[in-house]
């Protein structure tokens, strides 16, 4: 394994293990079995190091999500299929998963990234609904605060209603209601 993708995997598996802020650089070349220098030759900081990772999660789930948008469903069923599959895949990430205990305890760098994140996956959907605009598959409206709305909702629902909930029927009631309000 050449050095740099040493230095990958170490990353990648003490983040996942203690979370983007209590990884040390020290520790890393520890664990890649490299020195400090020797990172710093493939990663200007910490954070170029953090950015790397942050670019294959945006990569991954912008891959999610275009692979579910060109699938042969009714628009209500791909955003819902789409926004459960990002969740699923935020919730299944231990790395991510710290990130956002971190961001609720500490808020700093953690809650950031976590916000930098959540505008990318904003991003994305506002890409889709855009795209379904242009087809005439949605009403006519303000397709930022919609893409917003539609987030927000989920979120709201999925990771901060404090009762048991099934995500299934839960992300299906949300979508009524979303569909009497915007889409055709």
């Amino acid at each position: 394994m050449e050095t740099r993708e040493k230095i990958i995997v170490a990353a990648r598996e003490l983040f996942n293990e203690f979370g983007y802020e209590k990884t040390s650089m020290d520790l890393i070349a520890k664990e890649a079995g490299v020195t400090k220098k020797t990172i710093y030759s493939y990663f200007k900081d910490k954070n170029a190091l953090i950015n790397y990772f942050f670019a294959e999660h945006i990569k991954e789930i912008k891959t999610i999500m275009d692979k579910i948008y060109l699938e042969d469903l009714p628009l209500s069923e791909r955003i819902n299929k789409m926004l459960l599959a990002i969740f699923d895949y935020k919730s299944n990430n231990k790395a991510l998963v710290n990130l956002g205990k971190a961001a609720k305890l500490w808020g700093g760098k953690s809650n950031t990234l976590l916000m930098r994140l959540n505008h990318e996956i904003e991003h994305e959907i506002y890409l889709k609904l855009e795209d379904a605009s242009k087809k005439g598959l949605i009403k006519d409206c303000n397709l930022k605060l919609t893409t917003f709305i539609i987030f927000r909702i989920y979120v709201s629902v999925l990771f901060e209603w404090d009762e048991d909930i099934n995500k299934e029927e839960a992300t299906k009631e949300i979508m009524e209601f979303l569909k009497s309000g915007f889409l055709r």
